[in-house]
């Protein structure tokens, strides 16, 4: 085995561990190990740890499966950045799209959205209203990550219900800035009548 080779089957051997800590499917870390043989060469091998390349193989899998799991999930309690696992994530997906010929599934915000509200304990109200105000406005936030239209979803949902929810708490939660979150948060509030937000009118007021 030369070390090329070598270097290969100690990422595939990181991979496993890392599923084991994260507690993902097992076959997730077979399509991570297949993405990444596709991706090893001389000229990749050693040039970042193996954990960067193992992390940032599961990060694509996660993606072409749609689940909403980020970066800042896959290295939570390690000491590993977050930057190289993405930028490694993302040069690998050149590859797959090329010789797997997988898409990439756009990430759905409602599951986000859930997550959210489960660790953040917000009522089902507030869910509801949420996802509504995803729903209704979703086709005018443009260009706009999933969990960020997700956490301005819920931090505006929780203006108008009984939900005691901090802005920190959501940005915290969801990793994206308040600045952020606040700005989302307005855009869709200007598409929306006081009355679909008061909850005093069940009629469709989205955007023709």
């Amino acid at each position: 085995m030369d070390a090329d080779e070598k270097f290969r089957v100690d990422v595939e051997y990181r991979i496993d561990r890392h599923v084991r800590r994260l507690g993902l499917p097992t076959d997730h870390a077979e399509l991570a190990k297949a993405f990444y043989r596709s991706y090893h060469s001389s000229a990749t091998a050693y040039t970042r740890p193996d954990d960067i390349f193992a992390l940032g193989a599961l990060y694509l899998v996660q993606k072409v499966r749609n689940k909403p799991t980020t970066v800042t999930d896959l290295v939570e309690d390690t000491d590993i950045a977050e930057t190289p696992v993405y930028r490694v994530g993302k040069e690998m997906q050149r590859v797959v799209a090329d010789e797997y010929g997988v898409e990439l599934q756009r990430i759905d915000p409602t599951a986000f959205i859930e997550r959210y509200a489960a660790a953040l304990d917000v009522s089902s109200e507030t869910t509801e209203k949420a996802n509504a105000i995803l729903e209704r406005t979703e086709s005018t936030i443009q260009n706009c990550a999933s969990r960020t239209k997700a956490a301005a979803s819920l931090y505006l949902a929780e203006q108008y219900t009984e939900t005691n929810v901090q802005l920190t708490e959501v940005a915290a939660e969801a990793d994206v800035s308040g600045q952020t979150i606040s700005r989302r948060a307005r855009e869709q509030k200007a598409v929306l009548s006081d009355d679909f937000l008061w909850g005093r009118d069940e009629g469709d007021d989205s955007p023709e």
